[in-house]
């Protein structure tokens, strides 16, 4: 998993966009970040969280696999960049359930 591994992690949707200014000022963030707060790229997060709900990976895990790829990640900012990609899926996730449960109530709720 060592070179290739990091090799993906270096492909332009996968780096980090750290900023290196000495006064540690943030410029304008790219808008592939998926928050104005994150410095994550869209597919840095969804590769988080497919290894998390997918492949059922716990983030633990994850983080270790970050690590040895030479990527420090704190597990604060991993949850947090789980909670940023959760977000917009949380809409899906009460459309798909008022669909389910209006098929359901109008099932029984039928006359005749």
């Amino acid at each position: 998993m060592g070179a290739a591994h990091r090799a993906h992690l270096n492909t332009p949707g996968w780096k980090l966009n750290w900023s290196q200014d000495k006064d540690k000022s943030y410029k304008r963030l790219p808008k592939s970040c998926p928050s104005h707060r994150s410095k994550a790229g869209v597919s840095l997060i969804v590769h988080i969280l497919i290894s998390k709900y997918v492949e059922h990976l716990p983030l633990h895990r994850l983080i270790a696999r970050f690590a040895r790829s030479g990527l420090k990640v704190p597990p604060p900012t991993i949850g947090n960049w789980v909670k940023t990609g959760a977000a917009p899926l949380m809409i899906l996730y009460e459309a798909y359930q008022k669909v389910i449960f209006e098929a359901f109530t109008s099932k029984w709720t039928k006359p005749g």
